[in-house]
């Protein structure tokens, strides 16, 4: 019982985290960005719409869904293997699949997804998983990472 309550209060700080301006409820973009820092996801745009679609209370007004609709959303999402979780996060970042994340692109991800953490830090992480430092984190030091 105790799980499941933290885990409410878990969902429900998440919504209000990117629940930008407060207006009850996430946008495309705001959804898109929830389910990364979730489950480590990165959906397309239109597998985001076809939720918004599918959870939405009210589907004439879909302008993205509600805390209760978030939460049946986040319920009923696969839960991918950890494996699968480290190659969704590896992919966000290397979004040209170029088999590497250089400097730049984990700091502007950083940025933009985990607003609390200072540049310093994440230059820090960079510098220290990158292996053979030659500026590119590749899948196999991400994995070791993580």
């Amino acid at each position: 019982f105790l799980d499941c309550v933290h885990n409410m209060d878990r969902i429900n700080g998440i919504f209000s985290r990117y629940d930008q301006e407060s207006k009850g409820y996430l946008s495309k973009h705001e959804l898109k960005c929830a389910l990364i820092y979730l489950f480590g996801v990165k959906l397309h745009s239109f597998e985001l719409k076809r939720l918004i679609l599918q959870y939405s209370e009210d589907p004439a007004n879909h302008r993205g869904v509600k805390l209760t609709e978030f939460q049946r959303l986040v319920d009923d999402f696969p839960k991918p293997d950890l494996d699968e979780r480290i190659r969704q996060a590896f992919k966000a970042m290397d979004d040209q699949n170029e088999g590497f994340i250089s400097f730049s692109k984990m700091r502007d991800h950083c940025t933009k997804y985990m607003k609390y953490l200072p540049e310093h830090t994440v230059a820090d992480i960079f510098f220290a998983v990158d292996s053979n430092q030659d500026g590119r984190v590749t899948f196999i030091d991400f994995e070791r990472m993580m």
